[in-house]
């Protein structure tokens, strides 16, 4: 799965109905070892800031 579709899921699927919203804080994405762009086995760890509503 892409970021962006990884994002707008979390952003319309979970968040939703979590119980929590986005924090004001950065969002970020950590591409380490195993990242390999336009691989379908690359990994990256997505950073997204939340808080309790």
């Amino acid at each position: 799965m892409d970021a962006g579709a990884t994002y707008q899921k979390i952003i319309t699927e979970w968040l939703p109905t979590s119980g929590y919203k986005i924090a004001n804080r950065p969002h970020f994405q950590v591409m380490g070892e195993k990242y390999n762009n336009g691989c379908q086995d690359s990994e990256e760890d997505v950073y997204v800031p939340i808080e309790k509503l």
